[in-house]
């Protein structure tokens, strides 16, 4: 027990580093404060005491998560993030002071475990942490990560959290066997660091990553059903307004008042030339759901004022459209919600815009056609891959996701084919 008023030093940093990454006021004074401090403050005392130095790094970690709990009420994954941020900052603290340090004390002197050198060297190392955590950018931090791993479960995160303190640990015991007369602990334990924060880095990349691809993939995760009670909703409100248009036409015929004929033929002008013009093109798709999706994204189309075109082969009957099983149709339709907004995306910004949409039967398959115009350089190769895309940052998810059911359904095909300044996707379901 030694070491207990160092480590109360290094544990005061690490809580008042704790509060401001996750931007909560830390009280001196509060009964609930000293209790979890001191409590915490032991049991990191004895896991250095006694506990191997294979595990010493994992239960430091869920000392923190337990500090989380007990002093901010953080939930799981919250307490699992800000013990692992303060350790890796903790860390990275360390290393720096280490590297500072260096030429004035020298590394072999550190090892020897004098009292007064690891409270100096505590000292320095929670004020370096102090010091990083008033940075804004470091503040952030927390909530930048919480906001990247909003979609990620939190199995996941503690699996890669262990996984991160594996690296560590495993570079830690390598550089205390190997390192006793061979090579110097001082480049061991940078590279142990540096290792481990490296570590960390990717694996919140990939979480970012992740975390950006549940979110897409939750966007288009439609069920058939709703996709169907979207369609009666449309055909209900096709025959509601033919019959309003009747009801209309036969006061207008009833009346002798000319503003009120010329008001009901303005109505039925303008209906016409709206919503019933894209009922009746759509009304040509058979129903069952591909009806459904194609016209929400035209519906889409007509309010950006994206001019479109729909064709529709006569080939593509309900009886050939109804040999499509439930599973393939559900990924049919979440395939084209990805290619249209797609398009859409990609035709707002230009100046002369247009979006065909094509059904038509091929070696008694059923083709759905996007074609659209664009411009820049695409690469063709690449665009399948996650965050890859031509319309910048957070984009660039969508293809990958498509790939994803097109590999999971034999009965489907996806193609992307360039000719001219038009980009056309094409998708083929064999029935």
């Amino acid at each position: 027990m030694k070491y207990a008023v160092s480590f109360l030093i290094i544990h005061l940093c690490f809580t008042i580093s704790m509060g401001l990454l996750a931007n909560e006021k830390i009280n001196l004074k509060n009964k609930r404060f000293l209790l979890s401090f001191f409590v915490t403050w032991i049991l990191l005392v004895l896991n250095f005491e006694y506990s191997i130095s294979s595990i010493r790094v994992i239960l430091n970690i869920g000392i923190y998560m337990l500090l989380a709990k007990l002093l901010f009420d953080k939930n799981f994954k919250e307490s699992i993030i800000l013990g692992m941020l303060v350790t890796i900052l903790g860390i990275c603290a360390e290393f720096a002071y280490v590297i500072i340090t260096y030429p004035i004390f020298h590394y072999n002197s550190v090892l020897e475990e004098k009292i007064n050198m690891v409270f100096v060297n505590n000292l320095g190392t929670g004020i370096l942490m102090i010091l990083f955590c008033v940075l804004k950018k470091i503040r952030n931090l927390y909530d930048m990560v919480l906001s990247s791993t909003n979609k990620i479960s939190e199995k996941h995160i503690a699996l890669f959290s262990l996984f991160i303190v594996a690296i560590f640990n495993f570079v830690s015991l390598i550089s205390y066997y190997i390192s006793k007369d061979l090579i110097d602990k001082f480049y061991f334990t940078l590279i142990g660091s540096f290792l481990y924060v490296f570590s960390a880095i990717l694996i919140f990349l990939y979480f970012k990553t992740q975390s950006k691809y549940l979110t897409f993939y939750e966007k288009y995760n439609v069920s058939l059903e709703s996709i169907r009670e979207f369609e009666m909703t449309i055909e209900r409100y096709r025959i509601n307004t033919h019959e309003n248009k009747n009801q209309f036409r036969t006061i207008r015929n009833m009346s002798k008042n000319k503003k009120i004929v010329s008001y009901i033929d303005a109505l039925l002008t303008d209906n016409i030339s709206d919503d019933e013009k894209l009922l009746i093109e759509t009304q040509r798709i058979p129903a069952g759901g591909l009806r459904g999706i194609i016209y929400s994204k035209l519906l889409l189309m007509q309010q950006e004022n994206i001019p479109f075109e729909l064709v529709i082969d006569k080939k593509i009957t309900i009886e050939k459209t109804n040999k499509i099983d439930d599973y393939t149709l559900t990924s049919v339709c979440r395939i084209l919600g990805v290619l249209l907004d797609n398009a859409i995306e990609e035709v707002k910004k230009l100046d002369n815009k247009y979006i065909m949409v094509e059904l038509y039967e091929e070696d008694k398959d059923i083709v759905i056609s996007i074609t659209n115009n664009y411009e820049g350089y695409v690469d063709i190769e690449a665009i399948n891959n996650p965050g890859i895309s031509s319309k910048g940052k957070n984009h660039g998810y969508g293809l990958s996701l498509v790939q994803k059911l097109v590999r999971k359904n034999k009965k489907i095909q996806q193609s992307s084919e360039f000719f001219e300044d038009n980009f056309m996707q094409k998708l083929i379901i064999k029935v």
